[in-house]
């Protein structure tokens, strides 16, 4: 597992096996009426990739993600949305310093998710 703190959020990279399926996922926790919560789930799996928003604290269907990189396509979303993405989630939004510290942590982020999964039609490494 492979926790970033940016600010009042935090991203967790975490590979699972849920039995059917396996992938990466990636975890948002954040504040939503001054508790954090985990605010955004992308599961990046092999079969039925999707994502959540409200995870811990709604009822909110999945919503696949119909992409043959799930990973990259939730970073993308992430580094592109993330406040609107929030702002489904009824979490409070980044401020200015949060959003630059954010867009920074991002292709880190995105360099240790793609050692866990890589692209499509690379090899898969479980131990990075």
């Amino acid at each position: 597992m492979y926790d970033y703190k940016i600010g009042r959020f935090k991203i967790t990279l975490e590979f699972r096996d849920v039995g059917t399926d396996r992938g990466l996922s990636i975890h948002v926790f954040g504040p939503v009426d001054g508790n954090i919560e985990e605010v955004l789930r992308f599961d990046c799996f092999d079969d039925l990739p999707h994502y959540h928003t409200a995870f811990s604290y709604r009822k909110t269907p999945r919503i696949p993600i119909e992409h043959s990189d799930p990973f990259g396509w939730a970073m993308g979303k992430l580094r592109a949305n993330a406040n609107r993405l929030l702002r489904d989630a009824c979490a409070d939004e980044m401020n200015q310093t949060e959003i630059t510290n954010w867009v920074a942590s991002l292709d880190e982020i995105e360099r240790t998710g793609r050692q866990i999964v890589p692209p499509p039609n690379q090899a898969l490494n479980t131990d990075p």
